[in-house]
């Protein structure tokens, strides 16, 4: 008889911020559309890095991680009646999809 490798999975989201900048003088200020993710936070952020040793104390691992997109949208409505605009793609997080070997009576 073949053993079959069985696996439990999970997915787990964590979300990137962005760094805010603004653009303008006093009552012109407007914030700017985000651009540059904040790295720094990301690697210092206490939150993710409990939940990564969460999953990896359960005896989990990281078996790939996804970016998760979202669309910026930005229209000008100033120029004319037609107002112009675009979108682009920015990542808003990542999805972590986790296994463990699956043993019968000892999974959650």
């Amino acid at each position: 008889m073949q053993y079959e490798q069985r696996f439990e999975h999970k997915t787990s989201y964590i979300p990137i911020s962005y760094i805010e900048r603004t653009k303008g003088f006093l009552m012109f200020k407007e914030r700017d559309l985000p651009l540059e993710p904040d790295v720094e936070l990301f690697l210092s952020d206490k939150a993710a890095q409990n939940h990564i040793r969460g999953f990896e104390a359960e005896g989990f691992e990281l078996v790939t991680v996804q970016p998760v997109l979202k669309a910026v949208v930005w229209q000008n409505k100033t120029h004319g009646p037609q107002p112009t605009g675009f979108a682009y793609p920015l990542t808003a997080g990542f999805a972590l999809f986790w296994r463990r070997p699956f043993v019968h009576g000892l999974n959650r």
